[in-house]
């Protein structure tokens, strides 16, 4: 076998090893219990960066339902969040 068919399939092996290790913390999280997460979460305060501009700006509010970012940058103003968890 030539040194360059060598290093070819050396590179792919550790490619595929690599691609197996980091998948299966990934596939404990997705069997994760369904129930958590479950509910309203939203965070308050800090700083928001979106990694579009160059300017961050303050968290107003980001809601998170049932695993999924449903608002960023909400107005909570006169909303009742006694079901949600509050961070």
């Amino acid at each position: 076998m030539s040194t360059l068919r060598a290093r070819t399939t050396l590179s792919t092996l550790c490619g595929l090893l690599a691609v197996c290790l980091l998948s299966r913390p990934l596939q404990a999280q997705l069997r994760g219990d369904p129930a958590a997460g479950a509910g309203t979460t939203v965070i308050r305060g800090g700083w928001l960066f979106d990694g579009v501009g160059n300017e961050r700006v303050r968290n107003t509010g980001i809601v998170i339902s049932n695993r999924k970012f449903m608002e960023v940058g909400a107005n909570l103003a006169g909303r009742n969040l006694s079901g949600a968890q509050v961070i």
